[in-house]
């Protein structure tokens, strides 16, 4: 069965995470095609594929819909439209709402007949500038385009969406909330997934702060072990983490917050999901000099750091390093390549190994109203040093 998957603004991490995700899940899928200008990624789900279950688990995705139609012309199309059951559920009465690209607007009247001739009392609901979360409830949510790239008409039904009010409820109502620094919900489930940890193992958050990333792990019933040198931190974790489980009445026990500083950890892990020191906020642009010396203060920081992660690791490493922006438009990185060669380990780049071979590394990720930068990264052991 073949899935359109919509994805966010960031297209090439929404992506990375999402061949994550397939490989943590043990999901066999084949790549279709992808429709960058449209944030769209095709894929062939070879096996049992759900898709509301996939979303509670994907930060990068928007949507997710069933191919239903794919035609080499507006004619066929419209002919394939009028012998297919768009609405498979029982309800009589239902809303319905399609989303149609200039090319492909035509069908809605084709839409309208195929429900009318099911004996289906469909009414259709159009989105205004209003949020869509808070408009009518949509029982079948029907989008249409035209590729350029293949040449062809597609009709799709919407499976899943990513559900925004309750991201903004983990985000915005947890006790303990970071402003500036915050890892959001989205972004938590991204390096869960990148981490590509499995459902039996064990994952760690060794700069675990207030518990965003623990959070999400929580709410997957992931084992974690989530540490932090600042004992402030690890006690607003256990709240946050208190505070969701009877939000959401989660009976789950099988993590470890720890007051402990990385450098001295001597604890395994399967797969390791975190955010370290990213240094000074970019509240003012740095100069070269600046950034220079912040730039080398880090990378000893992350150089042994990187020696830690590597002994007591087994897995993926998904990281985050800062990004020093400068003026005119300029910017300063860790030299995380010299950092690798240093400590024996290794870059992964899940869409190069997927044959998508002009995506470079890092994914970088950038929040409005945030002063702080983000570079994504995924490590593993590499070669021994000689």
């Amino acid at each position: 069965m073949e899935y359109i998957f919509v994805l966010g603004r960031n297209f090439e991490l929404s992506l990375a995470e999402l061949l994550c995700f397939f490989k943590r899940k043990s999901i066999d899928f084949k790549f279709v095609d992808f429709l960058k200008d449209m944030n769209l990624v095709i894929f062939d789900i070879n096996s049992k594929f759900e898709p509301k279950y996939a979303m509670k688990f994907l930060g990068g995705t928007i949507k997710i819909a069933k191919i239903l139609i794919r035609e080499n012309g507006m004619k066929q199309l419209k002919e394939k439209i009028k012998n297919i059951f768009l609405w498979e559920g029982k309800e009589n009465k239902i809303n319905y709402a399609v989303t149609s690209d200039e090319k492909t607007i035509e069908i809605l009247g084709d839409i309208q007949n195929n429900l009318k001739n099911d004996k289906l009392r469909a009414f259709k609901v159009s989105f205004g500038k209003e949020n869509p979360s808070k408009a009518k409830k949509i029982d079948l949510d029907l989008f249409s385009f035209y590729s350029e790239y293949e040449k062809k008409y597609f009709l799709a039904r919407i499976e899943a969406v990513y559900d925004t009010t309750l991201a903004e409820k983990v985000d915005m109502q947890k006790p303990v909330r970071r402003q500036e620094l915050a890892i959001s919900p989205r972004l938590a489930k991204i390096l869960i997934n990148l981490s590509e940890v499995k459902e039996d193992g064990v994952l760690m958050d060794p700069f675990c702060g207030i518990g965003s990333i623990l959070i999400e792990s929580l709410m997957q019933k992931q084992k974690f072990i989530g540490m932090d040198i600042n004992e402030d931190s690890i006690k607003g974790a256990k709240r946050n983490l208190d505070w969701i489980k009877k939000e959401f009445n989660i009976n789950f026990y099988s993590y470890t917050l720890k007051v402990q500083n990385t450098i001295f950890m001597e604890i395994f892990a399967d797969a390791a999901a975190t955010e370290p020191n990213l240094g000074p906020l970019n509240k003012k642009n740095f100069s070269p000099k600046e950034a220079e010396a912040i730039k080398k203060r880090l990378e000893n920081f992350y150089h042994a750091i990187f020696f830690k992660l590597r002994k007591y690791i087994k897995g993926k490493i998904a990281i985050t390093m800062p990004r020093l922006i400068l003026n005119q438009g300029k910017h300063v990185s860790l030299d995380v390549v010299k950092l690798c060669e240093q400590t024996a380990m290794r870059i992964c780049n899940p869409l190069q190994d997927a044959n998508f071979e002009n995506f470079e590394m890092p994914f970088v990720d950038q929040r409005e109203k945030q002063h702080v930068v983000r570079e994504i990264w995924i490590l593993e052991k590499g070669e021994k040093l000689d």
